[in-house]
């Protein structure tokens, strides 16, 4: 099955309830962690390899639609295992989805690579 566009993520809830009980799993070590209650913290690169697993083997980041490079950081930051939290990837997806969307110089090879794709939202 050919990679999807990373954006598409927010699209398929089956890997957005998968990333979000690995949210959660992710919190909870951090929490015993802090209350000195557990000492494995390779539980947490284990979530974290994970999440990376499923985004890089359904997904793929293209440079041309992420102008501005606002999804870029947080896909380096998870393909070399190093994202802050599990779900970076989302916020800065979801973030760009809302900038585009406000931003005064459209981009016209962007928004026509959005259209082909199906992600064009613009009213």
């Amino acid at each position: 099955m050919p990679k999807q566009y990373i954006e598409f993520i927010l699209h398929n809830d089956a890997h957005m309830q998968e990333i979000d009980r690995l949210q959660a799993i992710y919190y909870e070590v951090v929490r015993e962690i802090l209350d000195c209650k557990y000492t494995r913290e390779d539980q947490l690169s284990k979530i974290i390899k994970e999440v990376k697993n499923l985004v890089e083997s359904n997904y793929s980041y293209d440079p041309e639609i992420d102008i501005m490079g606002t999804i870029k950081k947080e896909w380096d930051d998870l393909m070399r295992e190093k994202p802050r939290v599990p779900n970076m990837i989302i916020f800065a997806i979801e973030d760009e989805v809302e900038k585009r969307l406000k931003r005064k110089r459209p981009y016209t090879a962007m928004w026509d690579k959005l259209e082909l794709l199906g992600l064009d939202k613009r009213a």
